[in-house]
């Protein structure tokens, strides 16, 4: 049975918009505790092309344990926003382990089967060929996974590779990230959520926010591997100047 017509749908989503917070909470302490935050005075590029103080990489968080959370963390929003969905699409490399990890907790969790598809960096030349990896996604509700939104870049070349292989069947029934930069598009004024909504006709939904980073990173009891607390509070005033120049 497709998940999209699938009754445990309806019976999830109750329990899933109790659980959806704890699970965000949960999941920020574990950015911290494993170092998926990345900071630098110096600043770190992006995949928009902007330099910024910090990013999220999932790659500090890749054991058993916090990639669990993460899955579950995604499937409560998935299930709790009602996004019923046949298949998860992501971009590679960060988006695919989220992918995987939501599938099975979308499963584990509340009795729900979807497929995935997976978006290659580059064109494959052999073999089976092509951009992406997966079933087809003709005819499928799909929603796309990924670590962070800064200026929708990453979705956008996700969506047009996706809807290269699926149109005119393409239905992309929503975007889910671990965190909302709550940045502004690439020349736009408008936030990136707004525009892939806009553009795209897909809302964008996340387990965090830039403004719960920013809350925790306030806290005097928080502490971050290999940054001073002078370095931390200087971090703090670079974050904040960084979203008045790129913030939505």
């Amino acid at each position: 049975m497709r998940a999209s017509e699938n009754w445990m749908w309806g019976l999830a989503r109750p329990l899933a918009v109790v659980v959806k917070e704890h699970t965000a909470k949960t999941l920020l302490e574990a950015v911290f505790e494993k170092g998926g935050l990345q900071f630098s005075i110096e600043g770190i590029e992006l995949n928009s092309g902007r330099n910024s103080p910090y990013r999220l990489g999932i790659g500090p968080m890749m054991d058993a344990e916090t990639t669990l959370l993460i899955g579950g963390a995604f499937a409560d929003v998935i299930v709790a926003e009602g996004l019923e969905c046949d298949m998860l699409g992501a971009d590679a490399y960060q988006g695919i382990p989220i992918a995987v990890a939501t599938s099975i907790a979308l499963l584990r969790s509340y009795g729900i089967s979807v497929e995935m598809v997976f978006v290659r960096k580059e064109m494959k030349r052999h073999a089976e060929g092509g951009r992406l990896i997966g079933p087809s996604p003709k005819g499928k509700k799909i929603v796309f996974v990924d670590n962070a939104l800064s200026s929708g870049k990453a979705f956008e070349l996700a969506f047009e590779a996706v809807y290269a292989e699926a149109q005119p069947e393409l239905q992309v029934v929503g975007n889910v990230v671990m965190l909302d930069r709550e940045e502004r598009g690439l020349d736009d004024t408008r936030s990136a959520a707004q525009k892939i909504l806009d553009v795209y006709g897909v809302r964008t939904h996340s387990v965090l926010k830039r403004r719960d980073v920013m809350a925790r990173l306030e806290m005097p009891s928080t502490i971050l591997h290999g940054v001073s607390e002078e370095d931390r509070q200087r971090l703090l005033v670079l974050m904040e100047h960084y979203h008045a120049r790129h913030g939505a």
